[in-house]
């Protein structure tokens, strides 16, 4: 193998080609040896320029056809090389084994073109490529301003949150309506839109709202005239999008390109609108504007109606303070004459006409205060959904002159005339007899109350179809246009002077309409105006009467009250003892009084009463206790156990008829009431 190679080296046999024959001369001879050598020398020149660029283009494509390319053209230039090396050195081996490797690499060049003239060939021109610069080009402008618009939309949105957020703001710290409303409108101009209206409806007792804001300050009372041509409808319980408002009735100069329209609705009622104008250099209102806005929309109107909520809140607190001092007032009237007659009873009681006038006096005062406890107690069961009737059938009859005896002595004290007028038929009802009497009583006291002297008071009914309508009409104060949506409102009276001071607590004609609804009528008010008189009329309906049996006359107690033991256990020593006078002077029964819970139990079962009288809040046992450690006790089987207390609600009822109670009794009970239960045998009780 070695000796191959030297063998490559060996020249012997072999002349240089200046001896090839007498043909090479010299200038022939360097002619060629000239031109291979330049050949020689641009052939390794351009090699090392392809390696080169090779070596820094690192994305080339066809790489490897430049590298063989490269080694061909070398390999061709050693060729040359070697033409003019054998003009001294004759080593054809050499050069034939040269050629050779040039042979090689030349196809190995060919080979590796073949594959890739397709790829060449697929190449864009020139001008293609120029064509997609130029696409490319305006695509990437495209692209340019779409991001542009998007960051001019972030733009956009990031001042419609923040507007929002200051919005909010504002109607969260929300004290005045009005005010706050034009915190609202002057915030969204000019960030928002070039003007803002919004308008809230009238609604019960509040007022419309209208605020209206323009970047112009000469445009703005254009606005405001415009805006208050049109009232909210219904067509606005819409949000809408659209081009600039027209109004035909209006010459409208004010720029908008665009508008919005959002409605203020809450809990499904409309109660106003937002208006949004954008002008001419303004951008214009997109979808997302839109949406914007009904979101604020939304919090506008939870504002506003908390805002009346509040008004109302602050109103009912108002009614409230002025309803606990009228209380103050109405409580301290009918005490003055009570205490002034029991001074002058303490000083001249042994004068028989002293007496005689000052009881009735005393009677009156104290039927007052009963009957204003009695409307407080009613209106707070009302509230409270604990009210209860006793419906059976009664005559409209018996429920007019019951009421009419009740006020009459109101009436002759004034010197008031009560006309009557029925219909020939008796009309039959269904319903409380007791509650349908104080319905009456409280109009006709009203009407007493309001009404001057010697004048008259009309009571008048009537059949209509269906049912039945009782008129109680008087010739008195009147009542104020305004004060006729309310008047049925708890705590409302007629505005109250010192010289017009007609007294009530503000509730009566609450507890007169409840009742009147409990049983399926209506009530309402008619008055021409203050010194025009009022007239009140209750409709009940009469649909169901034909239906219902007539309830058979309750049994009346009847003949003496037989002298009993009776013990009375309150610790209200005054309360205590004027009841035990009451029952000793007027029924001459023996009573006994106890102020504490555990001593009553003892003297319980000391005395042995028929009766005894219970309070249920006592010291050391309660009434309710009381009562059930008697029933345990068979000796106080047939005893009538009465609670008299000051709580009267259905639930207090319940359980004293748990803890073994006969009767419950409010305080003061009237004496009337107290009868029945000395009439009631043992035996009957016992059975």
């Amino acid at each position: 193998m070695l000796d191959y190679f030297w063998r490559l080296f060996d020249t012997t046999g072999f002349p240089p080609r200046w001896s090839c024959g007498s043909g090479w001369t010299t200038v022939h001879g360097w002619l060629h040896i000239l031109s291979d050598g330049a050949i020689w020398a641009a052939y390794f020149t351009i090699p090392g320029i392809l390696v080169y660029f090779a070596a820094r283009k690192k994305d080339l494509p066809f790489r490897m056809v430049f590298l063989l390319f490269g080694a061909f053209i070398l390999a061709c230039g050693t060729t040359h090389l070697m033409d003019a090396v054998i003009f001294w050195w004759p080593a054809y081996r050499l050069s034939g084994l040269i050629k050779l490797t040039t042979a090689l690499v030349s196809w190995a060049t060919v080979f590796a073109l073949i594959p890739n003239v397709p790829r060449v060939l697929a190449m864009r021109s020139p001008e293609a490529l120029e064509r997609d610069v130029k696409a490319r080009t305006a695509e990437l402008h495209a692209a340019n301003e779409s991001l542009q618009g998007e960051i001019e939309e972030r733009r956009r949105a990031e001042s419609r949150f923040h507007f929002l957020a200051e919005a909010s703001e504002a109607l969260v710290r929300l004290i005045d309506l009005e005010s706050t409303l034009q915190i609202v409108a002057r915030l969204a101009v000019p960030r928002f839109a070039s003007w803002c209206v919004i308008d809230v409806m009238k609604e019960a007792e509040h007022p419309a709202r209208s605020v209206c804001v323009h970047t112009d300050a000469s445009q703005r009372a254009e606005l405001t005239n415009w805006a208050q041509t049109l009232a909210p409808t219904d067509d606005d319980a819409k949000s809408h999008l659209s081009s600039a408002p027209n109004n035909a009735n209006s010459e409208i100069r004010f720029a908008a390109d665009s508008m919005l329209s959002v409605p203020l609705i809450i809990r499904s009622r409309l109660i106003g609108r937002v208006l949004f104008g954008a002008a001419a250099d303004h951008p214009t209102f997109q979808q997302a504007d839109l949406e914007m806005a009904e979101d604020l929309g939304r919090r506008i109107a939870v504002a506003v109606d908390n805002a009346r909520l509040h008004a109302e809140l602050r109103d009912a607190d108002r009614r409230k303070d002025e309803f606990l001092a009228m209380l103050g007032h109405e409580l301290r009237n009918p005490l003055a004459p009570v205490r002034n007659a029991l001074t002058i009873l303490n000083s001249f009681g042994d004068d028989e006409k002293t007496r005689q006038e000052l009881l009735p006096i005393m009677s009156r005062q104290v039927e007052h205060m009963v009957h204003m406890v009695d409307d407080l107690l009613d209106v707070s069961r009302i509230m409270r959904g604990k009210i209860e009737l006793r419906m059976e059938r009664v005559s409209l009859e018996d429920v007019v002159y019951r009421a009419v005896e009740t006020v009459r002595p109101i009436c002759d004290e004034r010197q008031q005339t009560l006309q009557v007028r029925m219909p020939d038929a008796p009309v039959p009802l269904y319903g409380d007899l007791v509650r349908l009497c104080q319905v009456l009583v409280n109009l006709l006291q009203n009407a007493s109350k309001y009404s001057p002297p010697k004048t008259t008071i009309d009571v008048e009914a009537e059949l209509e179809p269906g049912g039945v309508a009782v008129t109680v009409r008087d010739q008195g104060m009147g009542i104020e246009p305004a004060l006729l949506p309310k008047i049925f409102d708890l705590f409302t009276q007629s505005a109250r002077t010192i010289e017009r001071a007609q007294g009530g607590l503000g509730i009566g004609l609450t507890v007169v309409r409840s009742i009147v609804e409990m049983h399926g009528g209506t009530v309402e008010v008619h008055s021409n105006g203050p010194e025009h008189g009022a007239e009140f009329t209750v409709h009940l309906s009469l649909d169901k009467l034909s239906e219902l049996p007539a309830k058979s006359p309750a049994a009346r107690p009847s003949g003496t009250v037989p002298r009993l033991r009776v013990l009375i256990v309150e610790d209200n020593v005054g309360s205590a003892q004027t009841l035990a006078t009451l029952l000793e002077r007027f029924w001459q029964h023996e009573t006994l009084v106890e102020h504490d819970g555990l001593k009553a139990v003892e003297a319980a079962e000391s005395f042995r009463p028929d009766v005894i009288f219970l309070d249920i809040g006592l010291p050391g046992l309660s009434g309710y206790d009381i009562a059930r450690r008697l029933r345990e006790k068979p000796q106080f089987a047939s005893t009538i156990l009465v609670a008299l207390t000051g709580y009267g609600q259905s639930e207090d009822r319940r359980r004293s008829r748990e803890a073994g109670f006969d009767e419950h009794l409010i305080k003061p009970a009237a004496a009337g009431a107290l009868e029945p239960l000395f009439l009631r045998t043992r035996s009957g009780l016992a059975s």
